[in-house]
């Protein structure tokens, strides 16, 4: 897997912002998922399972993030769809995105 994917889209979501709604863009905000797929691929909107870029590697790190954040992926589920209804929940805030990104991202250093 790409190396510090977690760090990469900590890091996008902190520099450019995050997003509801949409995957986002390279020099702009991104949702959750759209900051994964940035910090593995380059493009947010590589996170939909129907885009050509959509990888293997995508569909793992989506599916670690919804089970980190507590909205675990069934094995015929589309990650990109549990990940995105945790990101646009009504009362989301960036503040807790960012939180959630940051926990994700150190467990990478104690691995």
């Amino acid at each position: 897997m790409t190396e510090n994917w977690k760090q990469k889209a900590y890091d996008k979501l902190q520099r450019d912002g995050w997003s509801k709604g949409t995957a986002g863009s390279p020099g702009g905000p991104c949702c959750a998922g759209g900051a994964i797929a940035m910090a593995i691929t380059g493009c947010p909107r590589d996170m939909y399972s129907d885009s050509d870029g959509y990888t293997d590697e995508i569909d793992s790190a989506l599916r670690e993030f919804a089970g980190f954040v507590g909205n675990p992926v069934e094995a015929d589920y589309d990650p990109d769809i549990a990940v995105f209804f945790w990101n646009d929940r009504l009362f989301r805030t960036e503040e807790q995105v960012l939180d959630a990104f940051r926990r994700f991202a150190e467990i990478e250093g104690t691995e």
